[in-house]
């Protein structure tokens, strides 16, 4: 069901589904194929904590210019020297 969904959007979006995608633990390069368009995004995400709860605030750019506020925590799920994923939660995330 959902991946039907999904391929269903794809088509409406770009008008194909065939998409590639690159993961690093810096950057996701994102290519789809049928129209060309790319998109990359550092794979971070921003946790605010607050009353002992977490709340995802941003993801991508947008969590890394909440670098330096005291209430947020950014977290990269890709960043480990030697294993793909550091951190599924985060990873799944992004």
């Amino acid at each position: 069901m959902l991946s039907t969904l999904l391929e269903t959007l794809l088509t409406a979006i770009f008008g194909g589904n065939t998409l590639y995608i690159r993961i690093r633990h810096d950057q996701l390069q994102l290519l789809h194929v049928e129209s060309g368009e790319t998109m990359e995004e550092p794979p971070l995400v921003a946790i605010k904590t607050q009353n002992g709860k977490h709340e995802i605030v941003a993801v991508g750019r947008t969590a890394l210019a909440c670098k330096g506020r005291r209430d947020i925590q950014i977290a990269n799920g890709f960043e480990h020297p030697r294993t793909l994923l550091a951190d599924f939660t985060m990873a799944s995330i992004v």
